[in-house]
C-alpha cells in the first residue's frame, strides 16, 4: 500500500509525456459482422460433442457501436468503445442410440452490450497511407436481453412440434469477460478520416449460463450439459472521422 502513490505519480507523469507527444483521441464507428461458437460441458467439465447426442451450429450475428481509440504515440494506444450486439446460438439433443431423433432443441437469442478494453498497436506507414495493426485484450459483454426458443419435435412425441419461448436474463451470467486478440489495416484517407478493416477472435473467461440444462425445464446431473461458453469470430469494420 505504501507504493501506491508512487505507481500513482509515475502513472500520471507518463500519461503527461505521451500527451506532450503526437497523441490524440480518434473517434470512430464500428460495424463488426460476427460468428458466435458454443462450447458445452456436464457437471464434470467434461466437454459434449456429437458423440454424445450434442449437436450445436454456428450462427451469425452482428454489432455496431462507438469506438473509441487514445494513441500515446503513433504506434501505441489503447482502445475501447461502446457497442451492442446481436448474437445467437442453437444446440440440439439426439438420442444418438434411437436412429438419432432429436430430444428438443434450444435457440437463444442475445442483445449484449460490449465493452471492449485492449491495447492498439500498429505499424508505421507501410504504403499510400497503409498501416497493419493489432489489438490484444479483453472485453466485457453484459446481456441485457435475451430470449429463448425449446423446441419439442414431432418424432418424439408424435404431435406438432411443441415450442415454448421465454424471456429474460436470470439464466446467465451478468457480465462476461473475453479475451481478445485481433489484427487488420489502417488507412488513412485524407481529410475523409481512417478505414480500419481487420478480424478479431473473442474467449470467453467465463460461463455464459452454468444453468443450461435447466433452462429446458428438466433435471440437471453430472453428465447433464448444463455449463455453456459462447465465443466468437469478428469481422470488423471501423471508421475513424
Amino acid at each position: 500500500m505504501k507504493s501506491l502513490p508512487i505507481i500513482l505519480l509515475a502513472f500520471v507523469f507518463g500519461f503527461s509525456k505521451a500527451q506532450a507527444q503526437e497523441s490524440k483521441w480518434r473517434l470512430g464507428l464500428r460495424l463488426s459482422p460476427m460468428l458466435s461458437l458454443v462450447s458445452i460441458t456436464d457437471g464434470n467439465k467434461n466437454a459434449l460433442s456429437e458423440q454424445y447426442g450434442v449437436v450445436k451450429s454456428a450462427r451469425f450475428g452482428i454489432a455496431g457501436g462507438l469506438q473509441v481509440t487514445y494513441q500515446f504515440t503513433e504506434k501505441i494506444g489503447i482502445q475501447t468503445g461502446l457497442q451492442i450486439s446481436q448474437q445467437s446460438y442453437l444446440v440440439k439433443l439426439r438420442f444418438v442410440n434411437f436412429s438419432n431423433v432429436d430430444v428438443w432443441q434450444q435457440k437463444s437469442n442475445f442483445t449484449m452490450l460490449n465493452i471492449p478494453l485492449a491495447l492498439h498497436l500498429r505499424t508505421n506507414e507501410l504504403a499510400g497511407g497503409l498501416r497493419a495493426r493489432g489489438t490484444f485484450g479483453s472485453s466485457f459483454n453484459i446481456p441485457v436481453a435475451v430470449s429463448q426458443e425449446v423446441t419439442l419435435p414431432d418424432r418424439l412425441i408424435g404431435l406438432t412440434p411443441t415450442v415454448v419461448t421465454t424471456k429474460g436474463t436470470a439464466n446467465y451470467t451478468k457480465i462476461v469477460p473475453y479475451f481478445l486478440v485481433g489484427a487488420g489495416v489502417e488507412w488513412n484517407l485524407g481529410n475523409a478520416g481512417t478505414l480500419d478493416l481487420g478480424m478479431s477472435y473473442h474467449l470467453p473467461l467465463a460461463v455464459t449460463t452454468n444453468k443450461f440444462y435447466e433452462n429446458f425445464g428438466l433435471s440437471s446431473n453430472a453428465q447433464s450439459p448444463n455449463r455453456l461458453k459462447m465465443s466468437y469470430v469478428s469481422w470488423d469494420i471501423i471508421y475513424y472521422f
